[in-house]
């Protein structure tokens, strides 16, 4: 767990079941005494012991999550929500165009595919029933929505920005105070390949993805950038990084295209 701004956190080490993909949820305390926290994103209910043990080092409490700002609809953001609700009571937001597929009410149509998933689990040589085993379910349980968001729509001191694309009703979070956007999972990066292109494998439109990340650095401006996803943020000039880094992904797909005829 780390201080990254006066009174924000980010949570790492909270596993998933793709090796080598951790899910970084953040935490902001939105008061002077820690009885009133946002949760950005919430994990596996299999990592709450050790999410738990994290915030309690820096005397932060669970029962203190006053709201969880759920990003998108990707089970590794949203499984523990209901569990933390229980505890904590807190109200669950998310955009929505999110909230109908993350309460089950319609099914979601996008990626990942089983067999997506199943092609990464053979290839890691791993057993379907030892991740049950170690993750319990791989999905996720209905989850109600307590309140909707949408574009520009302000939960305490964060602002969300709809930034379609991963899924339909994927958004990031603007923290104007620290200068810092929560680009949740926009893209990824890892040491060992640096930034990761939006595929059709993850991403229900990389186009659409490509054009948000544009969008987003244009329509604030921001220092820094933290992903869901990430061996390290992005700390200067986050904005025009990111503007650079989706016009590539734009130049790739649309010339992909053009050689498709």
């Amino acid at each position: 767990m780390t201080q990254i701004a006066k009174n924000i956190y980010s949570v790492e080490g909270l596993e998933t079941p793709i090796p080598g993909v951790n899910i970084i949820p953040y935490i902001i305390q939105e008061d002077s005494n820690g009885k009133d926290l946002t949760l950005i994103d919430t994990g596996f209910i299999s990592e709450m012991p050790k999410f738990e043990t994290y915030i309690d080092s820096i005397g932060l409490k669970l029962k203190n999550i006053k709201r969880i700002i759920l990003t998108h609809l990707h089970t590794d953001h949203i499984q523990a929500a209901n569990y933390i609700k229980k505890i904590s009571n807190a109200k669950i937001y998310s955009h929505w165009l999110e909230a109908p597929f993350i309460s089950k009410n319609i099914h979601y149509p996008g990626p990942p595919s089983q067999s997506t998933l199943q092609q990464i689990f053979d290839q890691n040589h791993l057993d379907i029933n030892n991740l049950i085993r170690r993750f319990g379910r791989l999905d996720a349980e209905p989850i109600q929505i307590d309140s909707t968001l949408d574009d520009l729509t302000k939960v305490k001191s964060l602002t969300v920005i709809h930034s379609p694309g991963h899924t339909f009703g994927h958004i990031a979070l603007y923290h104007e105070e620290s200068n810092i956007l929560f680009g949740a999972d926009m893209f990824s990066k890892n040491s060992t390949d640096g930034i990761i292109e939006p595929t059709t494998d993850f991403f229900i439109d990389p186009l659409v993805t490509s054009l948000s990340i544009v969008r987003t650095s244009n329509k604030i401006k921001f220092d820094k950038l933290y992903l869901s996803h990430q061996d390290k943020p992005i700390l200067e000039n986050a904005d025009r990084e990111i503007e650079r880094i989706g016009k590539s992904f734009i130049d790739k797909i649309v010339n992909q295209m053009i050689s498709k005829g």
